[in-house]
């Protein structure tokens, strides 16, 4: 499912996955990210877990008492959300969901779930593991991926 857009600028995206990455986010957007475009966000709701038979998280509901800790892209462009899509692809569909931040009580933004029939697992989902033990593969099949 694509993102829509307003007419004057798009709703931010909610990142809690390898996007929050700086090296996955730039490969995937094809251009450097500059900080200011992101901040530090939380979704209530939902837990971060594995994909099924994946490396990369999505996002179940959760009853949970914290909310996932992700970051908010606040200004996408057009191009940054057709290659986030591209990137997702048909495992995940878009949502939009309320999310907080230090300094805005909420903002609706779009992010990722898995798509109904991707099976998640229970198993949670954590950046730092990520990195020190999928990252480096992760990079070259996502690399090869994008350039299709």
């Amino acid at each position: 499912m694509a993102i829509p857009f307003r007419a004057s600028r798009p709703d931010p995206m909610f990142l809690y996955g390898t996007l929050m990455d700086p090296d996955v986010l730039g490969l995937v957007l094809a251009r450097p990210v500059v900080r200011a475009e992101l901040t530090t966000g939380w979704l209530a709701g939902y837990r971060r877990v594995y994909l099924k038979g994946r490396s990369y998280p999505t996002l179940v509901r959760s009853s949970g008492l914290e909310p996932v800790r992700g970051l908010l892209f606040t200004a996408p462009g057009q191009c940054d959300i057709r290659r986030c899509n591209k990137f997702e692809g048909e495992e995940y569909e878009a949502v939009r969901r309320p999310v907080s931040t230090a300094t805005v009580t909420m903002v609706m933004a779009w992010t990722y779930v898995a798509a109904p029939g991707s099976a998640e697992s229970n198993r949670a989902w954590d950046l730092d593991e990520w990195r020190a033990q999928e990252k480096a593969s992760f990079m070259s099949r996502c690399h090869d991926w994008l350039e299709r």
